[in-house]
């Protein structure tokens, strides 16, 4: 199917994909749905300007005050899928009444990823980001992700993962930035509430640790150093007794790579942009 204006449908066929309903997605997820694809189409045909819709759109499901700031995150996100994906991503026009209830597998995944990280699921995040990129470098993407459902705290992340760039250089500071997420999120899963901690943006606040910065800090200190029981009881302490093998992992995950093993990642031009019969690209 391939989007006329933003308004119309040239497809005959019935439309291609699973449908939307068997997603279960929330009213707001699918508020996303609708104003990426008024972007992909301004992507795949830029003549029609179906960006402006994309703010329309946005602002119409999330009200004049959010709405652009969303529509802007959302645009992050296609923008790092665009950059790490090497084919085409096939996609259903927003404004066609039957297209626009089914998803395309890469619509699919692409939404899934995103209600996993809204969720704190991590690890299913990971796994449908890595599909989604086609196994290419999924940092960006995640953080791109975070932003985008984390309103309030996006520039807490986006200030972690310049951070971590600066002291570790890009390519291993972003693959440390985003272990980190992964740990913190499952961490945060598995005890059920919130943790204490200071406030980065606080020159005071940095000279200082709260109880459970101080109880992580250890806890990567002794998996590093291989002291497992010491380990062990802090990660007891912090998840209240609930050792989750997700917990266990990413922490481990992480401190390999603080350990110093390098990681890698793949440069190259954003994907090509075209419009393919029968459906829509981007």
């Amino acid at each position: 199917m391939t989007g006329i204006n933003g308004h119309g449908c040239e497809r005959r066929a019935p439309a291609r994909g699973e449908s939307v309903d068997d997603l279960n997605l929330t009213g707001a997820e699918r508020g996303v749905l609708s104003v990426a694809r008024c972007f992909f189409h301004s992507f795949a045909r830029p003549e029609s300007q179906a960006w402006m819709e994309a703010l329309s759109e946005a602002e119409a499901r999330f009200g004049s005050e959010a709405g652009p700031g969303i529509a802007h995150r959302i645009l992050g996100v296609l923008q790092a899928v665009r950059g790490a994906r090497r084919s085409t991503f096939m996609f259903n026009p927003a404004r066609c009444p039957s297209c626009s209830r089914a998803v395309t597998s890469e619509e699919r995944r692409l939404m899934l990823a995103l209600v996993a990280v809204g969720r704190g699921d991590a690890g299913s995040a990971h796994v449908e980001t890595m599909l989604l990129c086609e196994g290419n470098d999924i940092a960006p993407v995640l953080r791109c992700f975070l932003a985008a459902l984390q309103a309030s705290a996006g520039r807490d992340w986006r200030q972690g993962y310049d951070l971590a760039a600066e002291v570790w250089g890009e390519g291993r500071g972003l693959a440390i930035a985003h272990r980190t997420q992964a740990f913190v999120g499952a961490l945060l899963q598995s005890r059920g509430r919130a943790l204490t901690h200071g406030d980065a943006f606080c020159p005071e606040a940095r000279e200082t640790l709260t109880t459970d910065e101080r109880m992580i800090l250890s806890l990567l200190a002794h998996i590093r150093a291989d002291e497992t029981r010491e380990a062990r009881h802090l990660l007891a302490l912090l998840t209240a007794g609930r050792i989750e093998g997700a917990v266990v992992h990413a922490a481990l995950s992480l401190c390999a790579l603080l350990e110093g093993r390098q990681t890698s990642s793949r440069s190259g031009a954003a994907v090509r942009l075209a419009v393919v019969p029968g459906s829509g690209a981007a």
